[in-house]
């Protein structure tokens, strides 16, 4: 069995600089509508819970928005493979 690293988006990380930055849910989708990033509190709550995920777009307007690379809200992790 052989295994490879793949790139998976990481909704702790998310949910971890939201807190750093001292964001509630509402007071992040306020202020990402000014990067005109409509992200309600409910979707922001999903993202962060996997029920849904970003878009590329949005993950990389909220890397733009934390000041961050937008890698950093990936992790790796081994898959299988045949």
């Amino acid at each position: 069995m052989k295994f490879c690293q793949k790139q998976i988006f990481d909704p702790q990380t998310l949910r971890k600089v939201r807190k750093e930055n001292k964001l509630t849910l509402d007071a992040l989708s306020y202020k990402l509508r000014r990067i005109k990033l409509k992200a309600s509190t409910r979707r922001l709550w999903a993202w962060e819970h996997e029920e849904t995920y970003p878009t590329v777009m949005d993950l990389s307007k909220l890397a733009a928005f934390y000041g961050k690379p937008i890698n950093y809200f990936f992790i790796l992790k081994d898959i299988r493979r045949n």
